[in-house]
């Protein structure tokens, strides 16, 4: 294996693959990056076992091959060296880079033993608006549970319909919901994206304009023409959750997103371990009162405006579950309706085209 190429652009695929690297993987292959030289381009590519990333430069080969060798130490060099044009070739069980007046000969591993990373055997296909569509995972991918007692909210759910992509994640105390008006796809089907994998896809693919996304059974790919990431889905049946959302309120109020976040961010500082303020509401008043409680430290209550109509209520709630999706909500003002201090609360954008959350309020103090 023989090739010359731009140095910013083997820096730019191996940062783009070596962050899915398990530091602490028993298989050495797996801290490898996978280098392979085939017609007029190097394609660098990592895997976990559960992701695998593909990213492509133009470079000039010699001779097409293909070797491993460590992440860390390929990526650290290429990091400190300052000269653009670089040869790279490899010579017995090591890899050799010239890069002006730096050498480096980095020990390697045959790339035969580096494992296959399966390609997908497509049944759905479709382009998707890349800004959009990461805005959307961004606004929903900190709600999907960590844990492995419910396999099923490890994710975001996809569902891929007539004229638009429906998303939501939960874990079981909120729910999120984000719906983007796509192209119709050839077919309609459903997915959930592993969080691991939605974190990938948002840090790999952020800038891109659009990118391609294929389904399989038990897989995904998400590409553009540099970039690949295949993962595995998770299967699982998530639930209804469309069951929980409100349809309808006895009260509905308007407010300043900044001016709540303020309130209950002054409120959390004496709230207790649950978190917990109060929200009382007086729509005939227009008037918030936010209140917190805290034995050993002391008590607060502020007061903002809002516009809206229904009767009064009080809620007690989570704080941080509020300022978790106000902080993801970009409309100045938001939308906040509800029945009584027991059924769940949406949460939205006044304008209504970003994220909507559903709450559960907590039990009263």
């Amino acid at each position: 294996m023989k090739f010359s190429c731009i140095r910013s652009y083997f820096l730019n695929a191996a940062s783009s693959v070596e962050r899915i690297i398990e530091k602490n993987s028993t298989l050495p292959i797996l801290q490898n990056i996978f280098i392979k030289v085939e017609k007029g381009k190097t394609t660098l590519s990592t895997t976990n076992l559960e992701i695998g990333i593909h990213a492509s430069f133009q470079s000039k080969a010699d001779e097409e091959g293909s070797f491993t060798v460590p992440a860390k130490t390929l990526l650290n060099f290429l990091m400190y060296v300052d000269t653009e044009k670089i040869t790279v070739h490899t010579k017995g069980t090591n890899l050799i880079i010239n890069a002006g007046s730096h050498k480096a000969d980095i020990k390697g591993l045959d790339a035969t033993n580096f494992p296959i990373i399966p390609e997908i055997t497509e049944s759905f296909s479709t382009s998707l608006p890349a800004e959009e569509f990461f805005s959307a995972l961004s606004s929903l991918t900190f709600l999907s549970s960590m844990g492995d007692l419910r396999p099923e909210l490890a994710g975001v759910f996809c569902s891929f319909e007539k004229n638009q992509l429906r998303m939501a994640a939960t874990d079981s105390f909120r729910l999120g919901e984000f719906i983007l008006k796509i192209p119709t796809p050839k077919k309609e089907t459903t997915c959930i994206i592993p969080t691991r994998t939605v974190n990938e896809i948002i840090r790999l693919f952020t800038g891109a304009e659009a990118v391609t996304l294929k389904l399989s059974a038990n897989q995904i790919l998400i590409k553009t023409q540099e970039k690949e990431l295949i993962s595995r889905l998770i299967e699982e049946k998530y639930p209804d959750y469309t069951a929980v959302i409100p349809t309808s309120s006895t009260t509905r109020t308007y407010l300043k997103r900044e001016e709540f976040m303020q309130a209950l961010r002054a409120a959390s500082v004496f709230s207790g371990k649950t978190r917990e303020v109060k929200i009382n509401i007086f729509p005939e008043e227009k008037k918030y009162i936010i209140e917190s409680r805290n034995a050993d430290i002391g008590e607060h209550k502020s007061e903002i405006s809002c516009d809206g109509n229904g009767k009064n209520v009080t809620v007690s709630v989570n704080y941080q579950y509020f300022l978790d999706a106000l902080g993801k909500i970009s409309d100045e003002m938001i939308s906040f309706e509800n029945n009584n201090e027991t059924d769940p609360i949406l949460l939205k954008g006044l304008a209504g085209a970003g994220p909507r959350y559903i709450i559960m309020p907590l039990r009263s103090y």
